[in-house]
């Protein structure tokens, strides 16, 4: 549970980060039900979702976006800048990613556990470099807004991951991370080419895999006509934290 404070803040700035984030898309003809992102109506996923698939041994088959995003945006800023020793680092972004979370998890931490039959820990998804402090993992250590223990038995592994390079060897397992029930979390699902490469390396070292939460999944709705007409339907529909997992349960 958050403190009294903490969730004090958060809530004074509510209104203020929902006009920055925007809905998850319900399941549609033309909506990947795993990822969220567009897909073409004759395919039953995207083609990001059908590569992982034939990449990945274990691949988690649950993406739980807060927001959906796209490049250039206010989200996207946050996102790129809140991590120290980036060109742009803006400190206060890294307060907005953690008041993001502490209200999403304030409504929705009970769905949350519902819908995936229950987690008994939190892993990050590791940085594609070395993050100093106020990292997404430095953001959630300490806390237990999850009702759950962070732990990080991920390492980079022998496997250099790209927009579309995943791979079971992306990221080796350290610790005994078998029978744990994971909720594995990250920033940004762009291609998911990291963060399934993580689940499929915790699924293998024995973990269950429960679900990937991530803050945003990007949607380009300059790459066709299908994305930007998923982007235009979903900008139109205003976000509110207590309907943030609506699209679950619609």
């Amino acid at each position: 549970m958050l403190s009294r404070l903490r969730l004090e803040q958060a809530l004074q700035l509510e209104s203020a980060l929902a006009d920055l984030l925007v809905s998850v898309p319900s399941d549609d003809t033309d909506i990947c039900p795993i990822c969220r992102s567009w897909r073409h109506e004759r395919f039953p996923l995207c083609s990001n979702c059908m590569e992982m698939s034939e990449s990945l041994s274990r691949p988690c088959e649950l993406v739980i976006p807060i927001s959906m995003y796209r490049k250039p945006s206010a989200l996207r800023d946050v996102l790129s800048y809140y991590k120290p020793g980036r060109e742009k680092f803006e400190p206060s972004y890294g307060r907005f990613v953690a008041l993001i979370l502490d209200l999403f998890l304030h409504y929705n931490l009970a769905l949350l556990e519902d819908v995936t039959e229950g987690f008994d820990c939190v892993v990050t998804v590791p940085s594609t470099r070395p993050e100093p402090s106020d990292s997404l993992q430095k953001i959630i250590e300490g806390t237990d807004s999850f009702g759950a223990p962070y732990v990080q038995p991920l390492r980079r592994g022998r496997v250099d991951l790209g927009s579309r390079v995943m791979s079971d060897e992306g990221f080796s397992v350290h610790g005994n991370i078998h029978g744990r029930r994971v909720l594995l979390l990250d920033d940004v699902y762009t291609t998911g080419a990291r963060a399934q490469s993580a689940a499929s390396a915790l699924a293998l070292a024995g973990a269950t895999v429960v679900a990937i939460l991530v803050l945003a999944r990007r949607i380009n709705p300059e790459f066709n006509e299908a994305s930007a007409r998923v982007w235009q339907r979903q900008e139109k529909r205003r976000f509110t934290f207590p309907r943030a997992m609506g699209w679950l349960i619609d």
